[in-house]
């Protein structure tokens, strides 16, 4: 019997709004996108030790829990590995095809316990909203917290009573950076910070399992993010060579080319 594939499908929040009219603002579910699960060889290497296991497993916990609430926060430096572990981790999802995996941009947090989008949410209960470098709407220095106080609704507010939202959130900057009302126990169910680097053993063994066959050239602590160009390096080469190599139709073509300049 046929194994049918498991799949990630996020969704992403349009915004509409209709010009030259009183029509407020609303929102919708826009088209799927298929999200490509990852090869990873080791959680362990790529994202800083043993230490990372129990908060993956406290996070998939949490995911794969009926009704729950709640906020993850995953921060570090660009480059250290955070999508790649987002793209892993919404395939840890028992139930995918039953879940509402929602991207949300990080401008429209604002809006999120808005009259305009809390229809779409209630339509949508035990949604995951995904929310990408979000450091921008959830530092502490803005003036406004209006941001903060819509993700502590759905948190863990009277809102995600009813709602049963659980929020992702990635962000780029220190965790001192932001409002110490997302900290609190309770609301947040698990925090980690991706390292900046990996060190060179960690970094060799990584390149290794996907493919780059220069270990000598890592001599220093690299970030996950060039480690896996130094992979798309490889396959670039490999291609060029078996293009120049191969290909009868280029090579046809630059014949026929030198041949009408003699002529």
């Amino acid at each position: 019997s046929l194994v049918k594939p498991k799949i990630a499908m996020l969704r992403l929040i349009g915004k509409s709004q209709s010009r030259g009219s009183q029509r407020p603002t609303s929102f919708y579910l826009m088209g799927s996108i298929y999200i490509k699960k990852p090869y990873i060889h080791d959680l362990t290497i790529s994202y800083g030790g043993k230490d990372f296991l129990s908060v993956h497993h406290k996070i998939v916990t949490w995911l794969n829990k009926k009704d729950a609430s709640g906020l993850v926060l995953l921060h570090g430096a660009p480059g250290s590995g955070k999508t790649h572990y987002i793209r892993y981790l919404l395939h840890c999802i028992t139930e995918a095809e039953e879940r509402h995996l929602i991207y949300v941009p990080g401008d429209m947090i604002e809006n999120l316990t808005g009259p305009a989008l809390i229809p779409l949410l209630i339509k949508n209960r035990n949604s995951l909203l995904i929310i990408e470098d979000a450091e921008g709407s959830l530092s502490r220095l803005r003036t406004s917290n209006q941001s903060v106080a819509n993700l502590l609704n759905l948190s863990d507010g009277l809102l995600s009573d009813g709602i049963q939202v659980q929020i992702l959130a990635t962000f780029n900057s220190p965790l001192i950076s932001l409002d110490a009302a997302l900290l609190r126990p309770g609301r947040l169910v698990a925090q980690y910070c991706f390292p900046s680097t990996l060190n060179i053993e960690n970094a060799r063994c990584l390149a290794d399992s996907i493919g780059v066959s220069k270990l000598d050239q890592i001599t220093e602590p690299l970030p996950l993010a060039n480690i896996y160009a130094m992979r798309d390096e490889n396959v670039v080469e490999e291609q060029d060579d078996s293009i120049s190599s191969t290909c009868r139709k280029c090579k046809s073509s630059t014949v026929h080319q030198e041949a009408a300049e003699e002529e």
